[in-house]
This record gives C-alpha cells, structure tokens and sequence, in this order.
C-alpha cells in the first residue's frame, strides 16, 4: 500500500491485479520493462515503472467489484496485500477512534469518579467500572463483534465478524479490535493490569463459559488476552497517540 502526495490510497499493480486472480506476464519492448494484466479474456499492458495505481482504476478497466466501499474510502481506509491476500487497512480510521475514546476515559480522572495518585496510576471507583461495563459489555458501545456496535463506531463500513482486516500491521477479526479498544482505554482511565485481565475474564465468563485452558488466563481466552495486551503496550509506549 502507498499514499500519494493527494492522499489517496493506491496499490502495487502487480500484486493487487494478482489478488484479483488475473494472470500477469512481465516482458521488456524496446527496451522498456512492462507488464501485461489478463483477466476474463482481456488484457492490457502497463509501464513496469507505473508500480502504483488506483485500485479503483484497475477496477473499472477489468469490471472487478470494488474492494471498499464509499464511506471506507472518505474515511481513509486502505488496501493491505499480505502473502497474496486483500484486506482491509482500517489504521487511519481505528487510531481515529482509539485516540477519542482514550480522551473520553482521561476525562473521567478530573471529573471526581477516579482519582489520580501518579501521572501513571489511578485509583479507579465503582462508578468507573460501571463505566466500563455499559461501553464493553456483550452487545454494547464497543463490543465490535455484534453488528450495531460496528456500524454505530463505523457507518458504511462492511461488516463481517469473522473476517479479517488490518490495523497497525497486524491482522485481526472485529472482537480482536474490541479487545485492543479495551486494553487501550483501560489503560488511559488508569486500570492496572490484573484489573484489566481480571475483569475481561469474568466477562468472558459470563459470555461463554470456562475451559480448563483458559483458567491460567484468569478465565479469558489466550486470542482475547493476547489482543487485550496489544491494546495496553500501543497506549503505554505511545504507538498511537
């Protein structure tokens, strides 16, 4: 993926038209590095040197359906191709949203529900674990893996619970980001970390039971453990500010 001086997203040629699943011949005339483009008895030839275009332009040559949608695109949502597979690139409008949640969970600290004892610790109040059950709870604000959750934090955005997509580099699934936006508000509303994976378990708990698995976990599953961790190191170190 590349962002032009225009700031729109484009995609190597290459390797978004085989994505696609059309063949690619590269060849030199005159001296010239080309490559030409085949799919469903069309072909078309490119500068070897073009490297980059607009999916969209690629799309409409060989009638492929658009890989985003409208509102993706307005949003800054990207093209990934990762070992030959298109995801979407969700980075520009998720760190969007991390950073505006994390302000709203901050505000909490000077509004008399928590208390600050150090710029890196707070003593967080029963109402502010109220808090945290009405956004992350089963079906609620930010539990991303139910459908309303989705489309209120993303309209116009595709959804698909078990489809993966990109944020940071990293692949994951909608319930993935919700842990990451969980880890990562927790964080700046100052919850220390065995409150967090404490609490995640027991909602994981109340929502699919228990395994014995997942009992070194404190009840939560490794993947949500792991995305939830994901969430506190991008807070903590400042990946995403």
């Amino acid at each position: 993926m590349f962002i032009d001086p225009s700031g729109l997203y484009r995609v190597n040629t290459i390797d978004y038209a085989r994505a696609m699943g059309a063949e690619v011949r590269e060849f030199v005339r005159d001296g010239v590095d080309m490559f030409e483009i085949t799919y469903g008895g069309m072909s078309r030839n490119f500068f070897r040197n073009s490297g980059y275009i607009q999916d969209y332009n690629l799309n409409a040559i060989f009638g492929w359906s658009s890989f985003l949608t409208q509102a993706e695109r307005n949003a800054g949502v990207g093209i990934s191709i990762i070992s030959g597979n298109l995801y979407r690139n969700l980075t520009v409008p998720v760190t969007a949203m991390l950073i505006s949640n994390a302000n709203e969970a901050r505000a909490r600290r000077g509004s008399g529900s928590s208390v600050t004892v150090t710029r890196d610790f707070t003593v967080v109040t029963p109402n502010d674990y109220l808090w945290i059950m009405a956004n992350f709870g089963a079906g609620e604000r930010w539990d991303f893996k139910y459908r309303d959750s989705w489309v209120d934090q993303f309209p116009g955005f595709a959804f698909d619970e078990f489809g993966l997509f990109v944020v940071n580099g990293v692949r994951m699934k909608a319930a993935d980001l919700g842990n990451v936006n969980f880890g990562f508000v927790a964080s700046a509303l100052g919850v220390n970390t065995l409150v967090q994976l404490a609490g995640a378990g027991a909602a994981h708990v109340m929502d699919h039971g228990i395994s014995l698995s997942q009992i070194p976990h404190l009840g939560d599953s490794p993947r949500c453990r792991h995305f939830t961790a994901m969430g506190r190191r991008w807070y903590r170190q400042g990946t995403i500010r």
